[in-house]
Parts: structure tokens; sequence; C-alpha cells
């Protein structure tokens, strides 16, 4: 599976744009989601600049405690809010494209 998580809008302006795109992993045991991203995009107006992260071991391969992860404390139908490891907090909402 993978997630695109990113900034898409800034003030009803879709002028800037940043993403990470990546693998993900979920435990439904804990509600832990492990995400490593391989691909980062930016965009400014028209211009546009996507880029592979490289990996020394592939995804499945890496123990969750190795990876970065988050832990999802309230999930519905128009939001998901989760806990990082440092103890960020990620706030989600699905768009359609």
């Amino acid at each position: 599976m993978r997630n695109k998580n990113g900034v898409f809008q800034i003030l009803g302006g879709d002028f800037f744009e940043t993403t990470v795109d990546g693998p993900f992993s979920w435990s439904e045991r804990g509600g832990i989601c492990a995400f490593r991203p391989d691909r980062v995009g930016f965009r400014i107006g028209p211009f546009r600049v996507d880029r592979d992260v490289p990996e020394d071991v592939p995804f499945e391969d890496t123990p969750i405690r190795e990876l970065p992860f988050f832990k999802f404390v309230l999930v519905d139908d128009a939001v998901a809010v989760a806990m990082g490891r440092s103890g960020s907090v990620a706030l989600w909402t699905r768009i359609v494209e």
C-alpha cells in the first residue's frame, strides 16, 4: 500500500504544494501506521520538482521500530488524527483527486 501526504492548498489556493509519497504498513493492533517516503515533491506555480529518496533496506524488511510511525487516536469519515513517535500531532483529511 502507498500513502501520499503533503500540503496541497494554502488559504484556498493551490499555488504551493509539497508532498511525500511512499509505502506504509498498518497494524490494527495498536492503531500504528509506519511510513517511509520514497518520493518527495515540491511545486510553486507551474514549476514542479519530484525526486526519489534512496533506501538502504527495502521497506518490507525494515522493522517498524526503525521507521517513522504514527499512532492513531481518532479516525472517522472526515478526519484522522495521530501522534508521532516524537510527540508531534498529525491531522489528515481525505481529498478526491
